[in-house]
């Protein structure tokens, strides 16, 4: 059954009856199932697409804080419900879904508020964004700087919200407009406007004609445009526009200042704040001694800082990888979808994803360790499974569900999923919704844990929807081993990973690093959106002429020996991701060589063949090819030896 949800908040009572489409039908009844079912009137503005949908469907058994006595008689539970929901605005989420019949608009409950005094039940809600705790100038400095408010996936105000008209902000005690653009883009909401004005507003003189919810605030409608917009209007200050390279801003020893990434404020002990320099920076002078001090947290480390901490906490620990593993690891995670670690028994390969777990500062609620068991054979063995007799959804004990939900609602957030001798048990089994999901857009990743059918008759739907989102906040890495107790990977599986095989240092290499640990690193945790700006997303393929008809060569090679071998053009993006995402060091040189880095994905995605090499040969311009040659030769003493190649 075909389904949409659109990424809003609407805001809604409970019908009367003589609402109905139907009048024959009540608001509230008990259906098939014996669920309370209830019908839910729209009092807020709505995306345009279903603005015309007065009426949306719920469960009971999906409300929040709901208790329903499923052994009373059915009138009594009615009771109950018209009870609990009397004077109460219900904020949901809207979906549809679609039947080759009818359309069903359905309503997922976020929560239950009282309803302002003064609202009646024919009263229409405006909703705008509400920033409470942002400072004024922090916003106007990011307005006119041009810089999105409101945080990455827009959380504060999803981005399926309904624009205002006019389009209105408010921040703090004060409500800025109006606005001509207000337009959702990746790192929050973007407001253009030539006119905008401000003025201060108690939120408590409106207090019963006005819904806050987080960072949303449900207004209204008459009040917002006759009452506010108005004095807006006639009464608003001009918004000037700041000096945005040299600001002077004085704060006494333990005063405040602006912390430049939320906007709140910020108590700075001991030290007399001057010169902001650019919105997200504060300088510090202290005894004729000036210091530096990042504020933001999206700020505060640069990818060549972080790749200094992993190497330095991978000494502190005692862990000795050569640092072009390292960088690999970092290149390949950032870029890729999955990443298989393989190597010898020993190597660390475990021990290398919890050490880059700790440099990134994750705790146990972002990261997790899933040992895979030989017995698994389809994906409720990692996911979990709808107990139907009790209609509850019960979670594998993985803890992977529940990592995905805490991810999804956490987006500011780094997730990391370990799956530990992956291949104890068949990947194309137990991992296969994953292999899926991971190749479509981020807004299209979704595992499924039961129908959507069933959503109503699932006890913990709230907590265990039907579909899980799958976000770019999560990565996924696989260790690898090769032997009799383990199975091999198919090619749908090695196509859409990077599969790095660990090398061991020198014996003699780990005593020289041992003698020279250092104290323990600190790890503050690194957000999203400091991981994330790190990334680079090509629009187009960036790869030279020579490796272009290297990779072509490579694939008619392949084709001759096998058709269904080759180099697709879903590769040729993974390694030209890889290659525009190579890591800079502080002079902005690459932390490893280009021609390195491209040897680096040919042995990731290599086939043996000795055809291979003399290919090599003819393009030693492009690199040497020397992991690669290795690799190959490799392959072909496990052939010789075995009858197989790993």
């Amino acid at each position: 059954m075909p389904q949409r949800e659109w990424e809003c908040v609407l805001a809604g009572r409970l019908a009367s009856d003589d609402e109905m489409p139907d009048v024959r039908h009540s608001s509230v009844f008990i259906n098939r199932e014996r669920s309370i079912q209830f019908s839910i009137k729209v009092m807020s503005d709505a995306p345009d697409v279903i603005s015309g949908v007065q009426n949306f469907t719920c469960w009971a058994n999906h409300l929040p804080d709901f208790q329903d006595d499923i052994f009373a008689d059915n009138d009594e539970r009615i009771r109950n419900l018209r009870r609990y929901l009397d004077g109460k605005i219900i904020l949901f989420k809207p979906v549809q879904r679609t039947t080759p019949d009818t359309k069903w608009n359905l309503a997922q409950p976020i929560t239950v508020l009282d309803a302002p005094e003064a609202l009646g039940e024919h009263s229409h809600l405006v909703p705008i964004l509400y920033l409470p705790d942002f400072m004024p100038e922090e916003f106007e400095q990011r307005f006119f700087g041009r810089h999105p408010v409101g945080g990455p996936y827009n959380r504060t105000f999803p981005k399926e919200m309904p624009i205002p008209n006019p389009i209105t902000v408010w921040v703090g005690s004060w409500l800025y407009g109006p606005f001509d653009v207000m337009r959702a883009v990746y790192g929050g909401w973007m407001f253009r406007g030539e006119s905008v004005r401000k003025i201060e507003v108690n939120i408590t003189e409106f207090g019963t004609l006005i819904l806050p919810y987080r960072n949303i605030v449900f207004i209204e409608t008459n009040t917002y445009e006759q009452v506010l917009v108005n004095r807006l209007e006639s009464e608003g200050m001009r918004l000037q526009k700041p000096d945005m390279e040299v600001q002077s801003r004085t704060a006494t020893s333990g005063g405040p200042t602006l912390d430049a990434a939320t906007g709140k404020k910020k108590m700075v002990d001991g030290r007399t704040a001057v010169d902001v320099v650019t919105p997200m920076y504060v300088r510090f002078r202290q005894e004729d001694s000036e210091l530096e001090h990042e504020l933001s947290p999206e700020k505060s480390l640069s990818e060549a800082a972080f790749l200094r901490r992993l190497q330095r906490l991978a000494h502190a620990k005692r862990l000795f990888y050569d640092e072009e593993d390292l960088v690999n690891f970092h290149t390949a995670l950032k870029t890729g979808n999955l990443v298989l670690l393989a190597g010898m028994s020993g190597t660390g390969k475990s021990r290398l994803v919890q050490l880059y777990a700790d440099a990134l500062g994750m705790d146990d609620e972002q990261f997790a360790m899933i040992s895979v068991c030989p017995t698994w054979t389809d994906d409720s063995d990692v996911l979990g499974f709808l107990d139907l007799t009790n209609g509850i959804y019960r979670p594998s004990d993985s803890g992977l569900v529940d990592l995905l939900i805490r991810a999804y609602r956490n987006p500011d957030k780094l997730y990391m999923v370990c799956f530990d001798e992956m291949n104890l048990a068949r990947v194309e089994h137990y991992f296969s919704q994953f292999i899926s999901a991971l190749e479509l857009e981020p807004d299209h990743r979704f595992i499924s844990l039961y129908t959507a059918a069933m959503e109503g008759r699932v006890y913990n739907s709230s907590h265990y929807p039907s579909k899980v989102p799958v976000g770019r906040n999560v990565m996924f890495v696989g260790t690898v081993n090769v032997d009799e107790s383990t199975y091999a990977f198919s090619d749908r599986v090695l196509d859409r990973a990077q599969v790095i095989r660990l090398r061991v240092l020198p014996f003699s290499d780990g005593l020289t690093h041992a003698a020279t640990i250092s104290e323990p690193v600190k790890t503050p945790p690194v957000s999203f959106a400091t991981y994330d700006a790190w990334r680079t997303l090509p629009a187009d393929i960036k790869l030279s002429q020579g490796e272009l008809e290297f990779l072509e060569r490579l694939h008619n090679e392949l084709q001759s020996v096998d058709l269904q071998r080759g180099v697709g053009h879903r590769t040729v993006r993974q390694i030209d991701t890889y290659l525009q995402n190579i890591p800079l060091d502080d002079d902005d040189s690459p932390s490893i060589e280009r021609s390195l880095a491209f040897d680096l994905q040919v042995v990731q995605k290599v086939v043996q063949g000795s055809s291979l090499i003399a290919l090599m040969d003819e393009f030693q311009d492009l690199s040497s090819f020397t992991l690669s040659r290795q690799e190959i030769k490799q392959k072909a003493r496990e052939l010789k030896a075995y009858g197989y190649a790993s």
